[in-house]
This record gives C-alpha cells, structure tokens and sequence, in this order.
C-alpha cells in the first residue's frame, strides 16, 4: 500500500506541479547602422570610419523572468567600400547569446535588455585589381543593450546597440565593429 502511495503522489507531482512560466519567441528583423569598424585588414577606399548600412534578423526567446536566448544575423554590404579601388566588400555576422531582461510583470510598457554572447563574422573585400582579396571568418565577442516596447498583443518595436569584437591587439588580428539598430518584434509563438 505504501508504493501505491508514493506513485500517487509522485503523479500528482508531476502532473499538478507549477507550470512553466509564459515566454515569448520573437522573430525581429531589423534594419541599422554599423560604424566605428577597426580590422586588420587593408582600407584601399579609407570608408571603413564612416557608417554604413545593416540589414538583419533575429530570433529571441525569452521567458517571463529575466533570462532568455537571442540569435541574430546580419548583413552589412560595402563595409570596406566607398571609392575607386574596392569593387565590392561586405561583412555578415552570426551571433548567439544570453538575454538578460526584467521580467514582464516588473516593466509592462518597456522591457529593457542586455545580450552576451559570442558568434562569427565573416569578411569579403574585392578590390578591383584582385591584389588584395579578402573572404576569411573569425570568431568575435558580442555583447548588447536595447529595449522592446509592446505595440500590440504580437506586435512590438525594438531598438539595440551591439558591440563586436574579436581577435588580439595585433593589427592583423583584430576586428571590432559597434552596431545600432532599430526594427520590429513579431511574436512566433
């Protein structure tokens, strides 16, 4: 009597315990601008201090407490290009990391955000002679702060600024890039 017992009490355990809190998948696409780039590789077109351009997505799930999950994705052509002697460059990035936020219940109307995590970008420069190619990928740190702000029961704005960086000091090494964006969140699930 005393087994039947525990598996009874074990069932009502299981079946009867707290339920996962609620959690929001979000599917963001964003566009933005990436500037302040420092890389070892050689500036034909000096265009790499000025902003350029980003186009990306992201999928972020983050539960009703305060850690969550964030992928991103983003595309950033003519990064190295700007005048004569570049044909065509672009940088793409692939971020993961950890979401830190305030619960739902604490911010309703803002939810603010931080990210840190790690990913790769990957590097093409053309020049027009073909002297100088790049087409390499490397490892970089990324680390993030933003905010999403509830539009509707599905629909939200968010607007961050991440930061990139990988290799050493060594100027061939290096690669930090800052990037802020701004986009909408679309609830998946």
């Amino acid at each position: 009597m005393s087994r039947l017992r525990v598996w009874m009490f074990l069932l009502a355990a299981v079946v009867g315990g707290p339920r996962p809190a609620a959690a929001d998948g979000l599917l963001v696409p964003f566009i933005g601008v990436s500037g302040r780039l420092e890389s070892g590789f050689l500036d034909l077109d000096n265009s790499t201090s000025r902003p350029h351009a980003s186009y990306g997505a992201g999928v972020t799930f983050v539960p009703d407490w305060i850690l969550g999950i964030d992928v991103e994705a983003s595309w950033t052509p003519s990064a190295f290009t700007g005048g004569n002697l570049v044909e065509s460059s672009r940088i793409v990035t692939a971020t993961g990391g950890l979401v830190v936020t305030l619960p739902k219940r604490w911010s309703p109307a803002v939810r603010p955000y931080f990210t840190l995590g790690g990913g790769l970008v990957h590097v093409h420069i053309r020049d027009v002679a073909g002297i100088f190619p790049v087409d390499t990928a490397r490892g970089v740190a990324s680390a993030g702060a933003g905010a999403w702000i509830p539009i509707s029961s599905r629909i939200g704005a968010r607007a961050s600024v991440r930061y990139l960086h990988g290799g050493s000091a060594d100027a061939t090494n290096r690669f930090k890039m800052w990037q802020a964006a701004g986009g909408m969140t679309v609830q998946i699930w």
